[in-house]
């Protein structure tokens, strides 16, 4: 296994759960699932050396933190892999987005599609696959919120096109809502940093904190949770501080 940077630090990967049959962790941001074509570091190699021979099931986005599964052998691959393409996966997200969002549910329905021009970018396109997405307020604050959102279909970049489209994108997201950080000078009046500021945070404001899946062995429901990680705490916090 290489020993960069990022190796290192994923020795401190956390492994939610465990068995003969399956792993699911919760990925850190900034890490891919797989290798991309660059050879960039990637969660499926590290885990490979732990499980050789590991499957992937499903990804999320390189910037996006949160919980990821993998299958040990062919059989619980192919049972997993059927559950995300039947859309039986429970799957729920908490984010931050730009603006107050409506008190009540805010429901997108929106077939999604590839850009026509720009490689990797998605768009709303009525030729394009369904796309179901329900976003929940946890709380509100001055200029943004918290809110939960739950998919029932698994497009590429799903929850960030429908954000857009409905006006609230997340915080930070440079393809989607032309914001690549969230400074504190956003949110509180008046404020002057003494030197070049440091933003709060600096990648997709998104965190996977929820799967529900049937066990592959038992076939019994098994469902796993992780909280925010130290980064999206930090500005929750921030968020909170200024509504005092």
């Amino acid at each position: 296994m290489r020993k960069s940077g990022i190796f290192v630090a994923l020795k401190k990967l956390n492994i939610i759960y465990d068995d003969d049959h399956l792993v699911v962790i919760d990925k850190p941001a900034g890490l891919l699932v797989i290798p991309d074509r660059k050879g960039a570091p990637s969660v499926k190699e590290y885990l490979n050396d732990l499980f050789p021979g590991i499957y992937t099931v499903h990804r999320i986005d390189r910037d996006t933190s949160g919980l990821v599964i993998f299958a040990k052998h062919a059989e619980a691959h192919r049972s997993l892999s059927l559950q995300f393409e039947s859309h039986s996966v429970i799957k729920k997200y908490q984010a931050f987005v730009r603006g107050r969002l409506p008190e009540k549910s805010l429901v997108i329905d929106k077939p999604i599609g590839k850009h026509p021009r720009k490689a990797n970018v998605m768009i709303i396109d009525s030729r394009g696959k369904a796309a179901h997405s329900v976003c929940t307020v946890i709380e509100i604050f001055k200029h943004a919120s918290f809110a939960e959102i739950e998919i029932s279909t698994g497009r590429t970049h799903q929850i960030r096109v429908h954000l857009q489209f409905a006006e609230y994108p997340l915080l930070v997201d440079s393809v989607y809502g032309n914001k690549e950080a969230f400074y504190l000078s956003e949110i509180k009046h008046n404020y002057k940093a003494k030197e070049i500021e440091t933003p709060i945070i600096q990648r997709l404001t998104l965190h996977a904190n929820f799967l529900q899946i049937i066990h592959p062995d038992s076939g019994k429901e098994i469902s796993f949770v992780c909280e925010l990680p130290a980064d999206l705490q930090l500005l929750l916090k921030m968020l909170k501080s200024m509504m005092r």
